[in-house]
């Protein structure tokens, strides 16, 4: 007796037909690609929307099967990231990623950094990390952004866990290098650190700031 052919549903194949997100729907699939995965929070803060559209900007993306959600913490928002046919459709190549539940205060850090330099100089562009990959040497410390303004280039990094004394040193002089600027954008533990780094005097284009606080939706 031969045994009968699957269907496609028995494998697993989805049959649905989805709907091609609309224009603002797609603006933020870029940015959710290039973002890795953004809180819904500050998904209404990067769309310049009320909380109640961002929401809609989100079932309007689940509707077209462009995206994945989340709350992986209870007393956080839930958190979005691209589909597989979302990372297709968002066209920055840049493949399905799901967010890493321990580096979510991190993507929280890096998300409101380019937030902050977007709302001080609206001029300037922001390069994510998945894009910098890509044109960084190999041999180089990869930062979590590049900020272009002014015809500068920024390394910027989110720094919210400590780094051996050596190591932060041998990142700062290497950023030093490549770029114009070197901002450090620091969470509570590590601020007094990097103040202290700025105070030797051996890398002028340092500048350390507090990690930026979002305002409430």
């Amino acid at each position: 007796m031969h045994a009968q052919p699957e269907s496609s549903q028995a494998r697993g194949l989805s049959t649905r037909c989805y709907r091609e997100p609309a224009s603002r729907e797609r603006s933020a699939l870029r940015l959710l690609s290039e973002q890795v995965a953004i809180p819904l929070d500050q998904l209404a803060r990067f769309t310049g929307a009320s909380l109640a559209d961002a929401v809609a900007i989100a079932q309007g993306l689940e509707e077209a099967g462009c995206i994945e959600h989340r709350r992986f913490l209870i007393r956080d928002h839930p958190w979005f990231w691209p589909s597989h046919r979302g990372a297709r459709l968002a066209e920055t190549g840049f493949p399905h990623r799901v967010p890493d539940v321990s580096m979510l205060a991190h993507r929280r850090a890096v998300n409101g950094i380019r937030l902050h330099l977007a709302e001080r100089a609206p001029q300037g562009r922001w390069l994510c990390e998945r894009t910098v990959f890509r044109q960084r040497d190999p041999s180089d410390h990869l930062p979590d952004a590049v900020f272009e303004v002014g015809g500068e280039r920024h390394a910027v990094e989110a720094e919210l866990s400590h780094k051996g004394h050596r190591e932060i040193r041998l990142i700062v002089a290497q950023h030093s290098n490549r770029y114009d600027a070197v901002l450090y954008f620091c969470g509570p533990g590590t601020y007094s650190l990097m103040k202290q780094v700025q105070a030797e005097g051996r890398w002028p284009k340092l500048i350390v700031r507090r990690v930026p606080q979002g305002e409430p939706c």
